[in-house]
């Protein structure tokens, strides 16, 4: 079908899954844009004749290289095929390379745009790309480096001294992206050398901080553009009036949405105490703004501090159809105003109680470690019962046991509860309830023995050996599952949860870093885990590596056939050629690979392996 299309056409499908954007290509970030482990987007050529023709030209426009098998690559194709070389606009160079880049250079004339970076080691090869630079005369430089860690070593001089001389032979160069929000010392006379290349029109600093680095940036800019323009006659002055440009700072998002079901309710979440003033401004402009946005605020109130609690009850007391609206509680402090924004500690919820007795359509109701009443909390059983769907972060506890009666029978009203994060022991019936997060062992007990027909997730943050009771009596049920240790009184949660879909476990080496794999029979094999997440209280040094080995090594498709993914949250995987080649992350990660597992990161990106650069090749 495609054969049928106009080339044009072809060229705007195919666009935007081979066109590398320009916010990419020129960032100067720490960490590499191109860093991530995503998919080739070469395969779109394999797919017609019509498409490798269209896709050819796309895919190199825009060249990035970040490894030396990268460059011997991209050298042999062009070598076989030098017309491709006449293709590429823009190239990125994050390293050295070495003999590869003179190659590369040679045949890519065509490049409008070059970027390079100064952050070499001393290993580093960039013979090649200085003397592959005379060959390109491009029309923008954009730099890598660092003002604060900035390499002093040979490569980095003679990758800077090509530069120098280059910049003063390209005739069309007239924009350079300096990467400096202060000038070091050290690359003073290498900014200026550049500066004053004769086609240059737009020098580009990046937006300096705050009270740090603009009193030591801004100097040096007016001395250079007083040095500009005394080396230049009259009538060209007008070119340097315009020449110092700095970059935007990053666009910020200042607007806070409160959500209708708050989907992460960590305390680094909550809103600062300015939030309020910002809402209560829709209701100064008008009577139909007050009637309209009234009932919005009632919906998801923010507490500034507990002195809020009375006035609010007996605002709910006067007005009944507001107390009506009231969906979400959370009665965790905000953090602090100022650079250290932390929660408090919890306040004192006594006012809470006449609160919960007006909330009938609550349906989230969040503490920080509160405690309340186990009268509040009848209240709140009986008023919201109903409609209550989280009830996490408060300790209940019984005032008076003579005249308050401490009965598990309250648990019947929560018909609606999905979500309960308590500490303290309990009976319930829960006929709604599909997550249960708990951190002490004393309700164990009750839970077992209670009817819990939609349990599907549960944690249970409880360090050592614990009765496994509730997991034998509910473990069936259970798809989801994060444990301490995988191993509890001698019994692997595998066995006691054999529809478990995803697991999240420590590892350790009283568990022999393999998840309670040893405590299983030889035959036994379970069919439905395919996602283990792994922590440990410790991720650095060299023992810890050979102890991730170690677990690396024990994971097999013998006991678990349809295990396809290995999480572990706390890594972070290497960015540069360097760290990757000796980074315990990519070892594990392709030994797993080889038994058709993936190692994924906390934020599900998984390594995907590297090309291999030959021995010997590109060293001279």
């Amino acid at each position: 079908m495609s054969e049928n299309l106009p080339d044009e056409i072809i060229s705007e499908l195919l666009s935007p899954a081979l066109k590398v954007p320009e916010h990419m290509f020129s960032d100067t970030s720490f960490t590499s844009p191109f860093a991530s482990y995503s998919a080739s987007s070469s395969s779109t050529l394999l797919v017609c004749k019509s498409w490798l023709r269209v896709a050819t030209p796309l895919l190199y426009s825009v060249v990035v290289i970040r490894s030396k098998a990268q460059a011997q690559a991209l050298q042999a194709t062009l070598q076989s095929a030098p017309e491709l070389g006449r293709f590429v606009k823009k190239l990125r160079v994050e390293g050295g390379f070495g003999k590869p880049l003179h190659n590369i250079l040679r045949n890519t004339p065509n490049v409008t745009d070059i970027f390079v970076s100064l952050q070499m080691r001393a290993t580093d090869l960039t013979s090649g790309l200085a003397s592959g630079l005379p060959f390109i005369n491009p029309a923008r430089l954009i730099m890598l480096d660092d003002d604060q860690f900035f390499a002093r070593n040979k490569a980095a001089a003679d990758l800077m001294k090509a530069l120098e001389t280059c910049a003063k032979k390209w005739s069309n160069l007239n924009k350079i992206h300096f990467p400096y929000t202060h000038i070091p010392a050290e690359r003073k006379a290498f900014c200026t050398a550049l500066c004053k290349a004769p086609t240059v029109k737009t020098l580009s600093f990046p937006a300096p901080k705050p009270r740090f680095d603009e009193p030591r940036l801004v100097p040096y800019l007016t001395k250079l553009h007083k040095s500009l323009a005394r080396g230049h006659r009259n009538k060209d002055r007008g070119r340097y009036t315009s020449l110092l440009h700095r970059e935007p700072p990053p666009r910020s998002v200042a607007a806070l949405d409160i959500p209708s079901h708050p989907e992460d309710t960590a305390p680094w979440k909550l809103p600062d105490q300015s939030i309020n003033s910002t809402r209560l401004q829709f209701l100064l402009v008008s009577k139909l703004f007050q009637r309209l946005a009234t009932p919005y605020l009632y919906r998801y109130p923010i507490f500034l501090h507990e002195g809020n609690f009375p006035a609010f009850s007996r605002a709910l007391g006067a007005q009944p159809a507001l107390a009506s609206d009231v969906r979400m509680l959370d009665v965790r402090r905000p953090p602090r105003r100022g650079p250290i924004r932390r929660l408090e500690t919890s306040w004192r919820t006594e006012g809470l109680d006449a609160m919960f007795s007006y909330t009938r359509n609550l349906t989230h109701l969040i503490g920080g470690g509160s405690y309340i009443s186990w009268a509040a909390f009848a209240t709140v059983a009986e008023i919201a019962g109903g409609t209550l769907q989280e009830l996490t972060g408060f300790s209940i506890y019984v005032k008076d046991s003579t005249t308050t009666k401490h009965t598990p029978n309250i648990f019947r009203h929560f018909s609606a509860l999905r979500t309960f994060h308590w500490e303290l022991d309990s009976a319930m019936t829960l006929p709604a309830l599909e997550f249960l997060h708990m951190k002490s062992p004393e309700a164990l007990s009750v839970f077992s023995e209670t009817h819990l027909p939609n349990l599907r997730r549960a944690n249970f943050k409880i360090g050592g050996d614990w009765d496994v009771a509730l997991l034998a009596t509910h473990g069936s049920k259970l798809q989801q599952l994060e444990v301490e240790r995988a191993t509890i009184s001698a019994q692997s949660v595998l066995t006691l949860c054999p529809n478990i879909t995803t697991l999240t476990c420590r590892v350790e080496e009283r568990d022999k870093y393999d998840f309670g794999r040893s405590t299983l029979d030889t035959g036994f094999a379970h069919p439905f885990l395919g996602k283990l997440v792994v922590k440990k209280y410790t991720t650095q040094g060299k023992a810890n590596e050979k102890e991730w080995e170690a677990f690396f090594l024990s994971v097999d498709s013998k006991h678990l056939p349809a295990l396809r993914e290995v999480c572990v949250p706390d890594l972070e995987w290497p960015t540069t050629e360097h760290g990757i080649s000796k980074n315990v992350w990519v070892k594990g990660a392709e030994m797993l690979l080889e038994r058709g597992i993936k190692l994924i990161d906390g934020e599900g990106v998984e390594w995907r392996p590297r090309l291999k650069s030959a021995r010997g090749k590109g060293k001279k």
